[in-house]
């Protein structure tokens, strides 16, 4: 025994298998772990549920789990959809920078690639290695990824190859962004700040190429502008005719939702295929009465409350924590529903029914991470005015953890 066989099976050499599959649409997230020691099988966990809930104990283990890896040269070997978010959302920058990650499925491909097409599947790549187990049950928890994981070491041993030329067959196999051809670099992308907004993307005319929106921007630019192991349609179009790009800051991911709707819509951007926003009431649950989600806002002292309501229009009123126009606003909340809505003075706008369907769908699917109120005014309109005003100094003041606002507390 010699090379990487000697490293992987030597007491204290930790490798974590970790696949994750996220359904966005569905708000669901299954992930799996399995740590080794030397070679032997030391720890297992597997999460089922929910993307956003996901318990405090599971992510406590997992992340001490990580933590272990990036201490050291181990490796974490990853698969599946969504494990970069997950990285990202649990565990801190420099433990994520110091981790030896090697993504399974792309090295797969890359020992064999005279007989591994670029994309090919989970199941071609099981054919491939001559590994027994299939992989049409079980999801992230199928046997065939750790059957994998030791193929691949094997392969490594014939090869003589350590993990430090695995890793690089890995990164060899990626495609690099052409930076050279575009109007900005490296520096620029790392000045873009790690705030909500929306980014536009012109061509060397200076036409409109795409509209996005991100609660991270320098993350998602970030993604745009990195070496991948394949390049799908939308990001070979964005590589091939980009030029520059510009952002606009916002308070929230929702504004950043609402904003760049609006720019599709009057800009109409080349690239973007999804123009217009299908009503989808009874496919997305909207609440059953009208709400004030209470987000932060760009401009300095204020916040940005987003009314929405199961039927009708959207409205974004901005209010300044320090002196609220509580008139203006108490008249625009009597007037909520009627057909004379907004006041200029309340600082209102008006976002239409698109507008609505977007934050209905945002409120129902980001309930539990957002700070809300219902529209109750059974007690007065007075009464949730000065409860909504108490509501936004305290998420203005004290950034409270996300929940729900109740008249009179």
């Amino acid at each position: 025994m010699s090379g990487i066989d000697k490293t992987t099976l030597a007491d204290g050499f930790l490798v974590c298998l970790l696949g994750v599959n996220t359904d966005n649409r569905k708000n669901a997230l299954e992930f799996s772990a399995i740590l080794f020691d030397g070679g032997r099988h030391v720890d297992q966990m597997h999460y089922e549920g929910t993307l956003f809930s996901i318990p405090s104990a599971e992510i406590d283990r997992l992340r001490r789990c990580l933590v272990r890896v990036a201490t050291g040269p181990n490796i974490l070997a990853v698969f599946g959809r969504g494990w970069k978010e997950l990285l990202v959302q649990i565990l801190p920058d420099y433990v994520s920078e110091s981790l030896r990650i090697l993504e399974l499925l792309r090295v797969a491909r890359a020992l064999r690639r005279q007989e591994l097409a670029a994309r090919a599947t989970i199941e071609q790549i099981r054919l491939a290695y001559r590994i027994a187990a299939r992989c049409d049950t079980d999801g992230v928890r199928s046997s065939v990824y750790e059957d994998l994981l030791w193929s691949i070491v094997s392969e490594a041993e014939k090869k003589d190859m350590g993990w430090p030329q695995l890793l690089e067959a890995c990164e060899n196999s990626m495609l690099r962004v052409p930076l050279e051809r575009f109007a900005f670099g490296e520096v620029a992308l790392a000045l873009v700040p790690e705030l909500p907004g929306v980014y536009i993307m012109y061509d060397a005319s200076g036409q409109v190429l795409y509209v996005g929106k991100a609660a991270n921007l320098a993350r998602r630019l970030r993604d745009y502008f990195r070496s991948v192991s394949e390049l799908p349609p939308k990001l070979k179009a964005v590589w091939e005719r980009i030029r520059n790009f510009e952002y606009k800051l916002v308070g929230s991911e929702l504004e950043a939702l609402l904003m760049e709707n609006k720019l599709i819509s009057a800009l109409q951007p080349d690239i973007n295929v999804q123009r217009h926003v299908a009503e989808g009431e009874s496919r997305y649950g909207f609440p059953l009465l009208p709400v004030a989600i209470i987000c932060s806002s760009t401009v300095p002292k204020s916040v940005e409350v987003f009314f929405c309501n199961a039927n009708g229009g959207a409205f974004q009123c901005r209010i300044r924590a320090d002196r609220p126009a509580r008139k203006q606003l108490a008249r625009f909340i009597r007037g909520l529903g009627g057909k004379d809505r907004t006041s200029a003075s309340a600082g209102v706008t008006d976002l239409g029914v698109t507008g609505n369907e977007i934050a209905c769908r945002y409120f129902a699917r980001f309930k539990d991470k957002l700070n809300w109120m219902e529209v109750d005014i059974t007690s007065g309109v007075d009464a949730f005015v000065a409860s909504l005003l108490k509501a936004v100094t305290v998420v203005f003041s004290h950034s409270p953890e996300p929940g729900e606002f109740r008249v009179g507390e």
